[in-house]
């Protein structure tokens, strides 16, 4: 099964067709086809809609464009509204292009924050956002908080937790708690793992018969 039907499959909101786009666009951006369908499924509130949008802030669609955003790219997030959402995921591109240059696309918080605030691209994990940012939303404190906010519902696990590992070869739960495990957590948990697989070896090994004696 290959990535775009992995999407369609957490995500059957989705559709085939855009979960194939979004694959695309991600492969052109450098970016992991993963993180980019939980992202937008973080940002459309689980809806993959292109017309879903924020009625405090006007933002819109798939990535949530806002309003000044969309007039930079020389559209309207009314006319992005009634596109569909494989048509808009060429406005996204676009506009992930153009984040680019100022960092990374190609790890989970790079991509985020390409979306949430781009200047925190390049930012460590744990560095915190301005009072006025926190104030706007509040509980996130810094690049790690909004990161493990929007992953909260991820149905896919992200780069940062698999790496290039075949995505599929461990459940996400468990790939998830394994990746947020402290070193001494995993180590514990092979030893763990070792004994009980010696244990059994020993406890099915045939028993030798005791020879009569004469």
């Amino acid at each position: 099964m290959g990535a775009a039907e992995q999407i369609n499959k957490a995500y059957p909101r989705a559709g085939i067709a855009l979960s194939r786009e979004i694959v695309a666009v991600a492969g052109r951006l450098g970016a992991h086809p993963y993180d980019l369908a939980n992202l937008i499924n973080f940002e459309s509130a689980g809806t993959f809609s292109s017309s879903v949008r924020n009625r405090v802030s006007g933002a819109t669609g798939l990535i949530q464009f806002m309003p000044s955003t969309a007039r930079g790219m020389g559209t309207s997030t009314s006319a992005l509204a009634q596109l569909s959402p494989s048509q808009q995921m060429r406005y996204v591109e676009s506009y992930l292009k153009r984040k680019k240059r100022i960092g990374p696309l190609n790890n989970v918080h790079g991509l985020f924050m390409a979306v949430f605030y781009p200047a925190a691209m390049r930012w460590e994990l744990d560095r915190k956002f301005s009072k006025r940012v926190q104030r706007s939303n509040p509980g996130i404190v810094t690049v790690r908080d909004y990161v493990g906010h929007a992953l909260r519902r991820a149905k896919l696990p992200s780069s940062s937790e698999v790496g290039d590992a075949p995505l599929l070869s461990l459940p996400f739960a468990l790939a998830k708690r394994a990746a947020k495990a402290p070193a001494w957590v995993l180590a514990a948990s092979s030893v763990g793992i070792a004994v009980l697989i010696a244990l059994l070896v020993v406890r099915v090994r045939p028993k030798k018969k005791r020879r009569k004696l004469q």
